[in-house]
């Protein structure tokens, strides 16, 4: 661990981070810019259509290695991530906001919206 921290010292971060692909990018910045610290992995696949490549978390990579964001986003073998606080913080610095999320989708009340519900009447 103290290998990761030295090597995401001073400006090696800003290298780090202009390594990433554009959506390893829109990964960090949903994390930098919320009040949560974990990765919202359903809602930025809902959001972006596909979730960034981060490659293997196994300790027994078989295919794929880790990719760069996992200098960001630290995580289980389930996946997601979560970034430390000191991280975002330092983030927040040059990490701009993520993109508008363009769905349109309506917060959702209860009652019977939803998939598999019944329009509403028409008028007469």
């Amino acid at each position: 661990m103290d290998h990761l921290l030295e090597y995401l010292e001073g400006d090696r971060l800003r290298t780090v981070w202009q390594c990433l692909d554009d959506l390893q990018k829109a990964a960090v910045a949903e994390v930098v810019h919320s009040s949560e610290t974990t990765f919202p992995a359903e809602r930025f696949h809902a959001k972006y259509g596909r979730l960034p490549d981060i490659g293997s978390v196994s300790r027994w990579p078989r295919h794929q290695h880790p990719t760069a964001l996992r200098f960001f986003l630290y995580a289980s073998e389930q996946g997601g991530g979560v970034m430390p606080g000191d991280l975002e913080e330092r983030l927040e610095a040059f990490a701009p906001p993520p993109v508008a999320d363009k769905r349109g989708r309506r917060e959702r009340t209860g009652g019977s919206s939803g998939p598999g519900a019944s329009p509403p009447p028409r008028p007469p």
